[in-house]
């Protein structure tokens, strides 16, 4: 660290006006790993969420200097099981939708696996901010260009966490998924 905060200094004494913060996720995001990786654990804010797993694509041509976008995408899948809270889709199952797209338009996607059925639950729209602002310690995600989308169950999703968290969206862009009278016009 102390390496570190010294170089940091000599380029802020060259004239880059990036904080120290800045060149250190510059740093570890030319480290981190490109292309597709599955079920990843989440590590911020990990004792909220047992088991807390997301899929994550970064396109080859990802460059660390340059903001990225970042695609959220929701997986479907719907409630099962005896209390009809377990959920049977997953985050590699959604960016089935996404990966072949991200990799030719250059962007970032993440599709968490949602903790319990139904994605407007309170636990779930907690995952997601965590899962946005880990991707945000890692990579360079570009603040105004974070979308979310989702298909079936996270197409209500979708409906349900965008207005909610309008703060953190550019866009939303539900399928096959309804809005459930939480979306007031403006």
């Amino acid at each position: 660290p102390a390496e570190r905060r010294k170089l940091a200094t000599e380029i802020t004494a060259r004239g880059s006006p990036m904080k120290l913060e800045e060149l250190e996720r510059l740093r570890r995001s030319a480290l981190a790993p490109k292309g597709y990786q599955e079920d990843l654990p989440l590590s911020l804010h990990a004792e909220r969420y047992a088991g807390a797993v997301y899929t994550l694509f970064v396109p080859d041509e990802y460059e660390p200097s340059t903001p990225w976008p970042l695609l959220i995408g929701l997986h479907g899948g719907g409630p099962d099981g005896k209390d009809t809270d377990e959920v049977v889709g997953s985050g590699p199952s959604a960016m089935n939708f996404y990966r072949s797209l991200a990799a030719e338009h250059g962007v970032i996607v993440e599709c968490p696996t949602a903790q319990t059925a139904g994605w407007g639950n309170k636990v779930n729209e907690d995952l997601v901010r965590d899962v946005i602002a880990e991707l945000r310690l890692a990579y360079h995600v570009d603040v105004d260009r974070i979308h979310l989308t989702g298909h079936s169950m996270g197409g209500f999703g979708t409906w349900s966490l965008g207005p909610r968290m309008a703060d953190l969206f550019a866009t939303i862009s539900p399928m096959a998924g309804a809005g459930g009278g939480n979306v007031k016009p403006l």
